[in-house]
């Protein structure tokens, strides 16, 4: 497996030498992107140091572009910088260069794995926002219910190389391989720094940093689409593979496993779909996390988009009792055109452990979203 990977990652940087010796005109840069912002009142029984009311905003820039090259086997390259238009401990989000021809795209940096290409979505009108709910001053944010839902594969953008092949009959796959998860605020991934391991969640659902002792590495990702029309609907479906090996097994540190499996359909105006998704958080006995979200939305009545969503998390914590989080919302959103969007949202949490109490909540937002 690694004399495989590592001649597939030789072929990439290969194949990057010549590409550029061949590019029939040199890269030019575009510049894109968005901005969130919205408000945000909460009402929850753990309302303890907690403010009932913030102000959201989540934006980043992106620089791409891309050439036609004349050789035969590679026809095209191009490059993608995404920068935190906010302050984050990663300012890059993502970075990678690709190169593309009739086998497909070889891609090689910082970006999410091949299990994102199996994402099958909730349905949902706060999707144009950010992810699920957006996040408030409180426990009640998609920090805790994102997780399965949205956030697919656990090697996020560390540095990897990928293989994404063309769309055939509506159908795509890709593979990728991450050297060393953790590794995407760095420039290389020959390190044994970053850490793999899962945070716990407190009783009242705080996230609490995980323990430093177990690191995942040699991370393989693979991930399944198609698309295409059914009985008159249009009809997606997908699912993904992520797992990794521990290298310093301890304290019940095992490899680590997540799939996910996911399908949606369009039709007449109304948008159904959904994700289930497993992962066992590379430890042993009883600590596999486990996520169902559902969503539907309804557009053939105006310029207005109305939505409902449900999803419920389940995290085993060892001996410990279950956390269970799940939540509800109903919105509506409306297009100003230009890029323009405007949503709002109302919310409604329960987050606590399975011997209780359990935190509820109520959480009202509005807020828009445009894109350059």
């Amino acid at each position: 497996m690694n004399k495989l990977l590592s001649g597939t990652a030789a072929l990439v940087a290969a194949g990057m030498l010549a590409g550029a010796a061949q590019a029939a005109d040199p890269i030019s840069i575009g510049v894109g992107g968005f901005f969130h912002a919205a408000v945000s009142v909460a009402n929850e029984d753990d309302d303890t140091n907690k403010r009932s009311f913030g102000v959201e905003r989540d934006a980043e820039i992106y620089f791409r572009g891309s050439t036609t090259l004349d050789g035969e086997f590679i026809q095209g390259a191009g490059v993608f910088v995404q920068l935190e238009a906010e302050t984050a401990s990663d300012q890059i989000d993502e970075s990678f260069a690709w190169l593309s021809g009739a086998f497909g795209q070889l891609r090689a940096g910082s970006f999410d794995g091949a299990m994102a290409v199996g994402g099958v979505y909730p349905a949902g009108v706060a999707a144009p926002m950010h992810g699920l709910f957006f996040e408030t001053e409180s426990p009640v944010s998609t920090g805790l219910f994102g997780e399965g839902a949205w956030l697919l594969g656990f090697d996020g953008d560390s540095a990897k190389v990928a293989w994404y092949s063309p769309t055939v009959g509506g159908a795509k796959i890709g593979v990728s391989f991450t050297p060393e998860g953790g590794a995407d605020d760095k420039a290389t991934s020959r390190s044994t720094a970053g850490v793999m391991s899962d945070a716990k969640l407190d009783d009242d659902g705080t996230i609490v940093p995980a323990e430093t002792g177990s690191q995942q590495s040699e991370v393989l990702g693979v991930g399944g689409n198609w698309s295409g029309d059914f009985g008159g609907a249009s009809v997606s479906i997908g699912g993904g593979y992520t797992t990794a090996s521990v290298e310093a097994p301890g304290d019940g540190e095992i490899d680590r496993e997540e799939w996910v499996v996911g399908a949606s359909a369009s039709m007449a105006g109304i948008t159904i779909g959904g994700n289930y998704s497993v992962d066992n958080n590379g430890k042993a006995g009883n600590n596999e996390r486990t996520t169902l979200a559902v969503g539907a939305t309804y557009s053939g009545m105006g310029p207005l988009t109305y939505g409902i969503r449900y999803g419920v998390t389940t995290r085993e914590q060892g001996a410990e009792a279950d956390l269970d989080t799940s939540g509800v919302s109903v919105g509506v959103s409306l297009p100003l055109g230009g890029g323009v969007n405007v949503a709002g949202e109302l919310q409604f949490w329960d987050v606590g452990k399975s011997a209780g109490p359990n935190n509820q909540a109520t959480v009202g937002i509005i807020g828009t979203t445009i894109r350059f």
